[in-house]
């Protein structure tokens, strides 16, 4: 975990309604802060730099520890908003993990 300390920072994200700033708590590249729009009753963990949402889900707690784990992953293998395919799949490990709890894409 990049050296597990959590900041916060307003970042901007996209949304089902165009890109929007919102204040977040920070784990290295991820990021966790409330939904918007169709996301709006969940809590996002979202990659930082690309501004896209990887997840939700209905409790604060599950979300840290989701971030958390995704965190011990490489993102430095993210080229614009491609993931590569092994990161894809280490990224839905991680999320299979916290069904039925989580929503996410399972599609890549």
């Amino acid at each position: 975990m990049p050296n597990g300390k959590w900041t916060r920072a307003l970042i901007e994200i996209e949304t089902d309604s165009g890109p929007v700033k919102i204040p977040a708590r920070m784990l290295g590249p991820l990021a966790v802060h409330f939904g918007i729009g169709s996301q709006s009753k969940r809590i996002t963990i979202s990659h930082v730099r690309t501004g896209r949402r990887i997840a939700s889900t209905t409790t604060g707690d599950v979300a840290q520890q989701i971030a958390e784990a995704l965190a011990e992953l490489d993102w430095t293998t993210v080229q614009g908003n491609s993931v590569p395919p092994g990161l894809q799949v280490a990224v839905a490990s991680i999320l299979k993990r916290f069904e039925p709890e989580v929503d996410y894409a399972r599609d890549g």
